[in-house]
């Protein structure tokens, strides 16, 4: 018969484990998203943009996705990311949406868009590829 409080002791260690494992493979998708290249240059683009540096001011900082959202995918040809970011005045989400036609390709930022978090019903257009010479 095993003591109950070897029982409470093991229940411990196996929940600060899976915490400890969770938190590791969470930074670890977080990292690989943040080092992708249409990742960088999403957030070159946004910090590039002048009418986000004047609503949100400077500096625009990311913070971390919530990888739980269904909203955030990543599949093999098409990215779909809500990216939380902030800047002095005030803070927002911001969209990319990033494709490639082979999964040998890169992929690329095909449009993102910026929502304050001050107004939820509109969202600001930073950057579309297929607009590129009306911008």
């Amino acid at each position: 018969m095993v003591k109950t409080s070897t029982l409470f002791a093991i229940a411990g260690y196996g929940a600060i484990a899976c915490g400890c494992g969770g938190y590791y493979f969470n930074r670890k998708i977080q990292s690989g998203i943040w080092n992708s290249e249409y990742y960088k240059s999403s957030m070159k683009l946004l910090r590039q943009h002048n009418g986000v540096r004047k609503l949100l001011g400077e500096p625009i900082k990311d913070g971390n996705m919530d990888l739980g959202d269904n909203y955030n995918l990543v599949d093999g040809l098409n990215a779909r990311l809500k990216v939380p970011v902030r800047g002095p005045k005030q803070k927002g989400e911001l969209f990319v949406f990033a494709s490639r036609t082979q999964h040998s390709d890169s992929y690329v930022v095909d449009r993102l868009e910026l929502q304050l978090d001050t107004d939820d019903t509109r969202r600001l257009l930073v950057f579309d590829k297929n607009k590129l010479n009306k911008l």
